[in-house]
């Protein structure tokens, strides 16, 4: 990230009143880096956020849920030749408790792919698969 870092703040000295955004990823894109620069002066100071994470709700996990659900996030892994293998999804039920589900079902995995998922309405099975509403 070090030459991005390098490359923005010589396009910003080039340049009046820009931004510049520089990313990046590390480890096995578990890291994340993130620099965002201005030849502007901040409207604020700057100031180191802290919020208080115990005090936000904790959802319950309902391992062996069934019945309906709508899928709140999910991701899809891909085998070494670049096709949809496994899918992993979160879900939430009609309680507020939250499950997961995998899948290897391929109409499933072509639609993960190819859709947004996120918010759709699905009835979770009780071998641990899913199906969609």
């Amino acid at each position: 990230m070090a030459y991005s870092h390098g490359v923005s703040a010589t396009r910003r000295a080039a340049a009046v009143d820009t931004l510049g955004l520089c990313s990046a990823t590390g480890g096995l894109l578990t890291k994340h880096a993130l620099g965002l620069y201005s030849t502007r002066p901040p409207e604020r100071p700057f100031q180191v956020l802290r919020p208080d994470l115990r005090a936000q709700t904790r959802l319950v996990v309902d391992a062996s849920a069934t019945g309906p659900a709508v899928i709140e996030s999910y991701t899809v892994m891909h085998d070494r030749d670049g096709q949809p293998e496994t899918a992993i999804a979160t879900a939430l039920l009609p309680d507020g408790a939250r499950t997961w589900r995998t899948t290897r079902r391929t109409d499933l995995l072509s639609l993960m792919v190819t859709e947004e998922m996120c918010g759709r309405a699905i009835e979770l099975l009780s071998d641990g698969e899913f199906a969609l509403c």
